[in-house]
């Protein structure tokens, strides 16, 4: 029988596995929910080193979710605040893996449309999709004092529901939470006029699609484990007693930083297991948008924004006779309100664009300075130099800009001017020719005017010499 020979190898040939993955799977799991689980995207706030954070406790901050100016066909404000960080799912296999499940069931996927949410959730695997635990649909809304929305430039897509958005929902067998705005299964009775969806049913009739309480009915069956079902809506007030007062075009040329925006999310949890026939939805909706929302109104301007008892309307005027002025010392320390409404009730609502504290402002002012120290240690500008150099381009380029159109407008206007004397010279040279024609045609006439005298002569003196004499 042979000899057993064992090889052992040196030890310098053998070292653990470094890195993230040589950390035990808890510890990995522990720091996947520190990078990938973040707060839905109406309760984000900006970066510490974002142009938008604000460092003084009298700057409003403007939410990262509100990448519009008042307007949807406005563009992007520049900042990617509201952007989840998927870095870390892109790594390779194993992480991608182990940290999907976190991202995907962890997280509350917020979106402001019915076509964006049908976009992207369609366009996820299957597998992603029956990952999704928390969902919430969700429109800005200004109010009153602000720009009327069915007179701008809008996405009816913000106020009204559609088919496909049911049909991508009912494929998230495994949701637990849904919130979406009221419009999005029951519109009121003045969308007909402003804004008729038409859609064709499967009976091949047509009727305006403003109501889809019948789709949230039919629906909870294709979601066996949802726990929560939430109406809400985002309400918009300027908190500048300077421009919330005045009338509504005033207000739509005010300079962005002059108003004082404060967004109020208020929600209602509804019971679906009640539910069960579409004219119990409809009261609930119905009673959420004239009922518990009014009293969230009221509770929020009277108790948050010094609106009087007798100034509180409902009313769509266009103009104001009071004016909005957020109640002083709020910070994002009191970005959650508990407020007692009329009907004895208590609601919760929650704060967003409010001014930051003296001590966030204090802990953003070091967080900028240790990210400078960094920036300047591996020979990079900081932020501040990179904003000014970006700054200077710009206005480099609008001079450039300026000069080039300046030089455009001089060369046309010398184009002009020498078409013009070429017009004016070619209009000499016709009229010129006009009148060498004419002198031409006169002596023409005179010509021939004279060889007509001249011709009638000779024929007199013919018949003269002719003509016989008479004898005597």
């Amino acid at each position: 029988m042979p000899c057993l020979q064992l090889s052992i190898l040196p030890k310098e040939t053998w070292q653990p596995e470094r890195g993230l993955l040589g950390l035990p799977r808890e510890l990995r799991e522990q720091i996947y929910k520190l990078v990938l689980i973040e707060p839905p995207k109406w309760e984000r706030r900006h970066k510490s080193t974002c142009d938008h954070a604000p460092y003084t406790t009298t700057q409003f901050e403007v939410p990262p979710f509100d990448t519009w100016t008042g307007c949807v066909c406005s563009l992007r404000r520049g900042c990617d605040c509201a952007l989840r960080s998927v870095g870390l799912l892109l790594v390779d296999r194993q992480i991608h893996a182990e940290t999907a499940p976190i991202f995907w069931t962890r997280n509350v996927f917020s979106f402001f449309t019915a076509s964006q949410f049908t976009q992207d959730m369609g366009n996820l695997r299957e597998a992603y999709r029956q990952m999704i635990r928390h969902v919430s649909i969700l429109g800005v809304h200004w109010e009153l004092h602000q720009e009327s929305w069915p007179d701008m430039c809008y996405d009816w897509t913000l106020h009204t529901g559609s088919r496909a958005m049911w049909e991508t929902l009912k494929q998230l067998s495994g949701l637990r939470t849904l919130e979406m705005g009221v419009e999005k299964v029951y519109c009121p009775e003045w969308y007909e006029v402003y804004g008729p969806d038409w859609e064709e049913q499967d009976d091949g009739t047509d009727e305006p699609s403003r109501n889809y309480l019948k789709w949230l009915v039919s629906n909870r069956e294709f979601w066996p484990h949802l726990k929560e079902f939430a109406f809400a809506r985002i309400l918009v007030y300027d908190g500048n007693p300077a421009t919330s007062r005045r009338d509504i075009r005033y207000w739509q040329m005010a300079l962005t930083e002059e108003r004082h925006l404060v967004h109020v999310k208020a929600r209602q949890v509804i019971d679906l297991s009640k539910l069960d026939t579409e004219a119990k939805a409809q009261e609930a909706a119905v009673k959420f948008r004239t009922n518990h929302l009014i009293h969230v109104k009221h509770a929020v301007e009277t108790t948050l924004f010094g609106l009087s008892e007798a100034d509180f309307t409902t009313s769509d005027s266009l103009e104001l006779p009071f004016a909005y002025e957020l109640r002083k010392g709020m910070n994002e320390t009191h970005s959650r309100q508990e407020l007692k409404l009329r009907d004895g009730s208590v609601a919760t609502v929650q704060l967003l664009g409010l001014p930051v504290s003296k001590h966030t402002a204090i802990r953003y002012a070091k967080e900028q300075g240790r990210d400078n120290a960094q920036r300047k240690a591996a020979g990079k500008p900081t932020r501040q130099q990179e904003k000014a150099d970006k700054k200077v381009n710009e206005n480099a380029t609008k001079k450039q800009t300026d000069k080039d159109e300046q030089d455009i407008v001089k060369r046309e206007a010398e184009l002009a001017a020498r078409l013009q004397r070429l017009t004016s010279l070619q209009e000499e040279e016709k009229q010129e020719g006009r009148k060498a024609r004419r002198k031409e045609q006169n002596m023409v006439r005179e010509l021939q005017a004279a060889e007509g005298e001249n011709h009638v002569s000779g024929v007199m003196l013919v018949v003269l010499y002719q003509r016989p004499y008479s004898s005597k």
